[in-house]
């Protein structure tokens, strides 16, 4: 018979953060974490770092961090890849996504919220860089206003 003051299994363990089960979650879809093949691996390595990491100055230093993985490990991987570039902008995207949603899950008046405006704030203070986003054969301006012409409400055909 079991006693009544015993307590259940797991009753002492403090409970996972919700942001660290989002970030384990999708750290455990890798079976073999290649630091030279796994880039969302990497920064959801380093968004966790810094989310645990106690020290003042993180947000600075990890603004950084992630500022030199583009050039050190997303730039190498994508800049090939099927001939043509991602880029910043692939980067970037990447980046808020394992960011914003660990953020996301983290409880409205927990400090670490504060903490990821922080990163952001430093990520601002970083200086830019310079990227060719677009490479058009044509024009812009003259594919949209030939659309506009045809496609126009006023201009029934």
């Amino acid at each position: 018979m079991a006693s009544a003051n015993k307590k259940p299994e797991g009753a002492g363990a403090a409970a996972k953060p919700a942001w660290l089960e989002v970030l384990d979650d999708n750290l455990s879809r890798f079976s073999e974490p290649n630091a030279e093949v796994d880039f969302d691996y990497i920064l959801g390595g380093v968004i966790k770092e810094y989310l645990l990491c106690d020290d003042t100055d993180a947000p600075a230093v990890f603004a950084r961090r992630f500022d030199t993985l583009y050039e050190t490990v997303y730039e190498p991987k994508f800049n090939g890849y099927n001939q043509q570039k991602k880029g910043w902008t692939g980067y970037l995207i990447t980046f808020y996504e394992n960011l914003f949603e660990a953020a996301t899950a983290i409880r409205y008046h927990d400090p670490l919220q504060d903490k990821v405006i922080q990163l952001l704030v430093e990520l601002r203070k970083l200086p830019t860089h310079t990227v060719k986003i677009f490479v058009v054969s044509l024009p812009l301006q003259h594919n949209i206003e030939s659309l506009w012409v045809q496609y126009s409400p006023a201009r029934s055909p």
